[in-house]
């Protein structure tokens, strides 16, 4: 069986484990007599999944407002995350390339690295006010430290002869970083953005939880106010789902690079 064959046969094995979750998941609230505010069952989130998105059931003010609460959290994961791109990839880049640079940078970004995300939520309410602003910061944060290490470290592993191979033959500083640098730094890039991305989403809920109006965390937040556990659960896959699909866009996006270059 060819390799090409073997990569579109299902992996069996990555869905033993959701299978066993779904299925626990279905017995256990009816056999450890769970109430539904502790641990609402797999039917009523299928049900509220389906309600929020079509409102086919009227259970809450968010019926059917699911693509409009998605949309504005879409929004602030692309702007937070393209702020980290931009400059994770500048400065990872830079420093890769540049041990002077890297020596400088190095210890000033470990050691913001080190304060927890939330730790950020307090000032970043302070210099941005409550809103996309707060939201975009600190999904930025978030984004920017895996990418900027990671395209750091893909360029730092680069076999220096092959740089030298390329200046030898009379290659300026743009064609070796288009020619040499930028393809084979591409491994630790890739590994940096899907990274980047997955924070991105998990600080997005951070952010909208302080009072936005739109969006999936606002959604969250309002429902634990309200003791509407069912509809928390419901966020948590919402946003489960669309992070997994995003990667999957980020995988091809990167694998079309790839090819490009």
């Amino acid at each position: 069986m060819s390799n090409k064959t073997k990569s579109r046969t299902p992996d069996v094995l990555g869905i033993i484990i959701p299978v066993l979750i779904v299925v626990v998941w279905s017995l256990l609230p009816s056999i450890a007599d769970i109430p539904q505010r502790t641990m609402p069952s797999l039917q009523s989130v299928v049900i509220g999944i389906s309600d929020f998105a079509f409102g086919t059931h009227g259970l809450n003010m968010y019926s059917g407002t699911m693509f409009v609460h998605l949309t504005a959290s879409i929004g602030r994961v692309m702007s937070g995350f393209a702020v980290a791109v931009a400059l994770g990839l500048a400065f990872g880049y830079i420093s890769g390339c540049s041990p002077v640079v890297y020596r400088l940078l190095s210890p000033v970004i470990s050691f913001f690295r080190s304060i927890p995300g939330i730790a950020w939520l307090p000032i970043s309410i302070v210099w941005f006010g409550i809103g996309n602003n707060q939201s975009t910061f600190l999904i930025s944060l978030a984004a920017f430290f895996p990418i900027y290490a990671n395209t750091c470290h893909g360029v730092q592993t680069i076999d220096k002869e092959l740089i030298a191979v390329s200046k030898t033959f009379g290659a300026n500083s743009l064609q070796t970083f288009r020619r040499v640098i930028f393809p084979l730094s591409l491994e630790g890039v890739s590994v940096g953005l899907r990274i980047g991305l997955g924070f991105s989403w998990a600080y997005l809920v951070l952010g909208e939880m302080t009072g936005v109006n739109r969006g999936i965390g606002a959604v969250m937040q309002d429902s634990r106010m309200l003791g509407q556990t069912q509809m928390i659960v419901v966020c948590m896959l919402v946003i489960a789902l669309t992070a997994k699909i995003f990667d999957k866009l980020m995988h091809i996006l990167l694998k079309l690079v790839k090819a490009w270059v």
